[in-house]
């Protein structure tokens, strides 16, 4: 049997899921503090639905690195948008999504582009949270103003749809 898959069935996981456990116990091993790995694995267990190992993960990381923009943006969308209401909180999310942009913004990182289209449509989801449609539609439609691709389009006009 592929040494992976034996490794990955051992610890109850699939074999991607292995390998990003891995990377991030290397990492950890050189830094117990790396609030990127934690950020980063966080972010890999929103995408496996494990909202609890994720948001333990996002929590870690901000508590090495309260100023981790990546983190700040994970748990913003993870508090926005998660279809565990348990893990959702509209306040929380507004000001890890408006910090998190402080940040990038200081840095010269909003600038127009995919990232700062992805800071606005997170933007808008939290104020959908909080039940303000009409600032949720506004940030939507700053998106969409940024969204030069097809598919950028359409993905923002989905969700521009479910504020309007």
């Amino acid at each position: 049997m592929n040494p992976l898959f034996e490794r990955a069935r051992e610890r109850g996981v699939d074999p991607k899921t292995l390998m990003m456990l891995e990377r991030f116990e290397e990492q950890t091993a050189l830094n117990p503090r790396d609030a990127d790995a934690f950020a980063q694995m966080g972010s890999w267990w929103i995408g496996k639905r494990d909202y609890a190992a994720a948001i333990e993960h996002i929590d870690k990381a901000l508590e090495y690195d309260p100023d981790n923009a990546d983190a700040l943006r994970y748990r913003a969308k993870l508090r926005s948008t998660c279809p565990d209401a348990d893990y959702r909180d509209g306040e929380g999310a507004l000001r890890d999504i408006t910090r998190a942009m402080d940040i990038e913004n200081a840095d010269g990182r909003l600038n127009g582009d995919w990232l700062h289209r992805l800071y606005l449509r997170i933007r808008a989801a939290a104020h959908a949270e909080l039940g303000q449609f009409d600032i949720a539609i506004a940030m939507a439609t700053e998106a969409l103003d940024l969204s030069i691709t097809r598919l950028a389009r359409d993905k923002v006009k989905r969700e521009l749809a479910q504020y309007e």
